[in-house]
């Protein structure tokens, strides 16, 4: 089995996979003359967001495995990109998480090409995801971000290819694979699209994000209540803690210490710091718009997710806390 090397690779990477045997990626890949029917955006040290069949969602490479190195390639943009250009790209992938899956686009964009201008779309499908996320930081890949597939953006001038992004897995990490798999990250999809379903149902609007909830309620503050009554009885506000329950190494330096393979320990705490870093501006920023927010429109809604961000960016300081110990290479005793 394969795996992606973290050590080759960088945040904006577009990674472009294949299912060989699987029907859909099959007839994509047959339609587009392609060897990939998936394209994936790296956002960060084991971290990366793409649209499939189940919506826009993050997931970790390290648990990603590939039968044959042919069944995956990285691509990268061809200039150094700087970090504010970099943070517009992949904020704008996180801000399309819980959309829906766009099937007819998909397809659609394997025969023909429609001329439009870069806007918010109710639904993504994965090469649009890329394409429009580097369009957010004033970067097209392709002629049209609205209307693209996996093989025009992998065939793109301005991208080239990264050497040794993939390598055979070791033992250890088949066996953290195995371990960690993709249950709880399926579960967390799960319960963030049934809740913005049943926003969807209650209001009649069409919330297709955590981000698209509270501009309803804003607009709509008869919809407050609901939409509140909705969200506390969803599960999403304590969904960090089956992470934290379910991966206890991530904040605690001795739970760490047993349960990462010693060969990875040093490795995997330098990916993760500068992950940890960003996702802590990513919430004081979460923070601060919503603490905006509130300070002008009074919505129950709003203050419950402004405090959610605070228990996950305290969560983060406690996950910083573990990597920087292993960084120095101290570990636990």
């Amino acid at each position: 089995m394969y795996i992606l090397d973290a050590k080759h690779l960088l945040p904006g990477d577009i990674i472009f996979t294949r299912d060989k045997w699987n029907p859909t990626s099959i007839g994509i890949r047959a339609a587009s003359w392609s060897r990939f029917s998936h394209a994936i955006l790296y956002v960060d040290a084991y971290s990366y967001i793409d649209s499939d069949m189940e919506g826009v969602h993050a997931n970790n490479p390290q648990y990603k495995l590939f039968p044959s190195a042919n069944d995956v390639a990285v691509k990268r943009y061809k200039e150094p990109i700087s970090e504010g250009s970099l943070n517009k790209i992949c904020d704008y992938a996180r801000s399309e998480i819980c959309k829906r899956y766009s099937v007819p686009s998909t397809f659609g964009s394997v025969i023909w090409f429609v001329s439009g201008e870069l806007k918010t779309v109710d639904r993504q499908f994965c090469s649009r995801l890329v394409a429009m996320s580097y369009a957010a930081a004033g970067i097209n890949l392709v002629r049209n971000p609205l209307r693209c597939t996996p093989n025009r953006v992998f065939r793109s001038a301005d991208l080239v290819a990264v050497p040794d992004a993939c390598r055979e897995a070791s033992q250890a990490e088949l066996a953290l694979a195995a371990r960690h798999g993709t249950s709880i990250v399926t579960k967390q999809e799960e319960i963030t699209n049934k809740l913005l379903a049943d926003i969807r149902a209650a209001t009649n609007s069409q919330v297709e994000t955590i981000s698209d909830m509270v501009e309803l309620v804003i607009s709509k503050p008869e919809t407050d209540a609901k939409v509140l009554s909705i969200l506390n009885d969803s599960g999403y506000l304590f969904m960090w803690m089956e992470m934290r329950q379910r991966f206890p190494e991530w904040y605690d330096a001795e739970v760490y210490a047993q349960s990462v393979p010693a060969e990875l320990q040093r490795e995997i705490a330098d990916a993760l710091h500068k992950s940890i870093l960003d996702s802590l501006r990513r919430h004081r920023h979460n923070n601060a718009i919503l603490l905006e927010a509130f300070s002008h429109h009074q919505r129950k809604t709003i203050a419950v997710l402004q405090q959610l961000e605070i228990t996950l960016y305290e969560l983060d300081q406690e996950r910083l806390a573990v990597v920087e110990q292993f960084r120095s290479n101290v570990g636990a005793k």
